[in-house]
């Protein structure tokens, strides 16, 4: 596995145009979080219901490349891929915390699963 964490930068290496972020959300690069509503946390099912947060899974995905993207200027140069993941399988919890998945579904239900 590569990790995509992001060395932490000094206030002195800050870009004049950057806009504060909460430190959680500098630590990772834009769009290595992937967001999962009611509908696929109920269509994933067992797979997520005792997750809870602080856990680390191993998921994989299987995904469609639907951009691809480079480009170089005078300010240098970037690239990007975006990824369309249309099937997914989440791997039990490393760790267990207090409220899980099946918890925060059963409330927005209003009964048990």
């Amino acid at each position: 596995m590569i990790d995509l964490k992001r060395p932490a930068v000094r206030s002195d290496e800050m870009k004049v145009c950057e806009a504060p972020v909460a430190v959680d959300e500098a630590r990772y690069p834009y769009g290595t979080r992937i967001h999962l509503e009611k509908e696929e946390l109920e269509k994933l099912g067992d797979q997520v219901a005792d997750l809870s947060i602080g856990d680390r899974v191993e998921f994989s995905a299987i995904a469609e490349v639907t951009s691809l993207s480079a480009n170089s200027d005078e300010y240098g140069s970037s690239a990007s891929l975006s990824l369309q993941i249309q099937q997914m399988e989440i791997g039990g919890p490393v760790s267990g915390g207090k409220t899980t998945v099946r918890d925060a579904l059963s409330t927005l239900r209003g009964k048990p699963l």
